[in-house]
């Protein structure tokens, strides 16, 4: 029986919708399943923020998917981390390295609690595990066509252990993209990934060479990847899945399937959905 843990960050959205795909993903014969969350006491659909009672949140996040832990925090506890790190705002000119900061800055204010959330996720486990997932509430596996999960236990313990699997990767103008929705890896190089998220954050926002323009949501990634000294590999095996939008909670729950859930959801996002992994495998780059 492998031990598997996945942990969930970011935004509290539609996990009644991801759990009907997940679960059958991750929760096999061969698997002994643990969930751990971290989230927020808000969340933002369609521009509107929704702030949540914490009970009641727990309540309904438990109902999806029986978690072993679950911490809520207020958004707040990014301001204060700013306060703590005056230098770690948005700068309004960053060639000439000014400390006034617009700190509601949406992109890079979003990409920290994205990172933050990340790092608490981890931080919730008690055990050691095979296999560690990150991904968030609002992601669904399409496990009808993805590789078992067997495949992905072996890729983590067998060819990569000292590494993490993503599902999508692109290089442009010299760095390094990185698909935020899903990763998994083994148990010691999660490890080594989230916990110095947030020195390693405040060290690339406040560094001259790569600053809070260079630092997002995507691009960040990569700087954590370099400088945790964490490989990255393209998984190559089919693992499908998509980013669950507001259209998908119409569906009647009768008439949900992975089919209807990504052709509204996809024709929300207006863009091409993550329907299949890419094929490339290269390390990251030495330069950013």
């Amino acid at each position: 029986m492998k031990k598997v843990a996945v942990c969930f960050s970011g935004q509290p959205r539609f996990a009644d919708i991801g759990c009907i795909f997940n679960r059958q993903y991750f929760e096999t014969e061969e698997t002994s399943v643990d969930y751990f969350l971290h989230t927020w006491d808000t969340q933002t659909i369609a521009e509107v923020v929704v702030k949540h009672d914490k009970d009641k949140l727990i309540r309904d996040l438990n109902e999806c998917y029986p978690f072993k832990r679950i911490e809520i925090t207020g958004y707040n506890i990014i301001d204060e981390w700013l306060e703590e790190n005056p230098n770690c705002c948005y700068w309004k000119d960053p060639e000439k390295q000014e400390t006034e900061c617009e700190i509601g800055h949406a992109g890079n204010y979003q990409a920290y609690g994205m990172f933050f959330s990340a790092n608490r996720s981890f931080k919730l486990l008690e055990d050691n595990y095979d296999i560690v997932y990150r991904m968030r509430l609002d992601c669904a596996i399409n496990y009808n066509s993805a590789a078992p999960i067997a495949d992905a236990i072996s890729w983590a313990e067998n060819k990569l252990p000292d590494g993490m699997y993503t599902t999508d990767m692109t290089l442009k103008r010299g760095k390094t993209k990185i698909v935020d929705i899903l990763y998994f890896g083994s148990h010691s190089a999660s490890q080594m990934l989230y916990e110095p998220i947030l020195d390693i954050m405040k060290f690339c926002i406040t560094d001259p060479k790569i600053n809070e323009r260079h630092f997002h949501t995507h691009t960040g990634w990569s700087h954590i990847y370099k400088f945790s000294n964490v490989k990255l590999r393209t998984y190559k095996n089919p693992l499908p899945h998509k980013l669950i939008r507001e259209p998908a909670t119409k569906i009647p729950k009768e008439e949900m399937s992975w089919k209807a859930m990504a052709k509204v959801s996809q024709k929300w996002d207006g863009i091409n959905a993550h329907w299949s992994n890419t094929r490339r495998d290269y390390d990251m780059p030495s330069t950013f």
